[in-house]
């Protein structure tokens, strides 16, 4: 009885919180669209000028961008990736990646005319992985950008059987039934991760095309609570009249029995932290659930108030925003 108690002890998945109070606050931050982290510096884009904030340990160092079109400009920043010294701002309408040192000051801009709407931007190794359509197009395509060079590397088309790129590099290819919303992200080595919302594993491929060994996922299930049903159903269904003045009642009851999720899917968010992959699993009426994979399997769940909207994880901090505030701050604990 005792070896077993043992057992049960040493192998149980750690559950984290956040320490009471959080090691900085940024001030003026209650429109923040995106950010990224490394061990030096915080960038974050902003939604109204000066667009770009960058900080060094919860101070701020600098900031710039106005709205136009010149070199410091933009029209509709969508997103910004850190890479070394270099700081990469992606727009859209019109698409291009303007580079600027850590201070601001202007480096070159790529122009992306091969993409319809770029929503989304990663760099890793001084490569830049850009995604264009994401909820906005039936399909998604992934750019890589290297040495000013773009070319298409990956197609997600749920309309296909098997989804496989043309001839490119690298040769990623897409099997079923991965497809055009599901969650992905790169590791730091160029590794792709992808996360089917139908499915528990995490699938890998490497920039030479080679498949790795796919991770399980824990396929524990978060039901939803009542009050969590009503928050989805309050959501989709609103009890209000529609358009034609009918009452939505009748919907919404339709939907308790037919629409409404008895469980969460296996992920709704995705974000890698060097070699480890952080999945949020549910989000209920007062806690968000996230769990943390490496290869070897699960290794901790963090359980966080859902007034926090998170942006990023990486190390033992977590960048969120605090929307029980007026001002919403942009915010960053330690995990504990």
């Amino acid at each position: 009885m005792i070896f077993v108690l043992t057992y049960t002890f040493l192998f149980q998945i750690p559950k984290l919180a956040l320490e009471a109070s959080p090691r900085f606050a940024v001030p003026d931050s209650y429109n923040v669209k995106a950010m990224d982290v490394d061990e030096a510096y915080l960038v974050l884009l902003m939604r109204s000028a000066p667009y770009v904030r960058v900080l060094q340990r919860g101070k701020q160092l600098c900031q710039w961008g106005t709205t136009g079109k010149g070199p410091n400009e933009f029209t509709h920043p969508t997103d910004v990736a850190l890479n070394g010294d270099e700081i990469w701002v992606l727009n859209k309408l019109p698409n291009r990646i303007t580079i600027f040192s850590l201070s601001g000051d202007f480096k070159t801009s790529i122009a992306l005319k091969q993409l319809v709407l770029a929503v989304h931007l990663q760099v890793v190794g001084g490569i830049g992985i850009v995604q264009d359509g994401g909820l906005y197009l039936p399909t998604n395509d992934l750019f890589l950008i290297e040495e000013g060079h773009v070319e298409k590397v990956l197609t997600f088309d749920p309309g296909k059987t098997e989804e496989i790129l043309a001839p490119g590099k690298p040769p990623f290819t897409v099997p079923s039934p991965y497809a055009a919303r599901d969650l992905w992200t790169f590791f730091d080595d160029g590794r792709l991760v992808l996360n089917n919302k139908g499915t528990y594993r995490l699938l890998f491929q490497s920039p030479s095309g080679r498949e790795g060994a796919p991770w399980q996922l824990d396929k524990q299930q978060y039901n939803m609570t009542q009050s969590a049903s009503d928050l989805w159903l309050n959501r989709y269904f609103p009890q209000q009249r529609n358009g034609m003045g009918l009452p939505m009642g009748a919907w919404r009851e339709k939907a308790k029995k037919v629409a409404m999720p008895k469980t969460y899917p296996p992920a709704m968010a995705l974000i890698a932290d060097r070699n480890k992959i952080w999945l949020q699993r549910a989000y209920g009426l007062k806690d968000q659930y996230w769990e943390s994979y490496r290869e070897a399997g699960k290794c901790a769940t963090l359980v966080l108030p859902n007034h926090l909207r998170v942006y990023g994880i990486y190390g033992d901090g977590v960048y969120v925003t605090d929307q029980s505030q007026d001002d919403t701050p942009f915010v960053v604990y330690s995990m504990r």
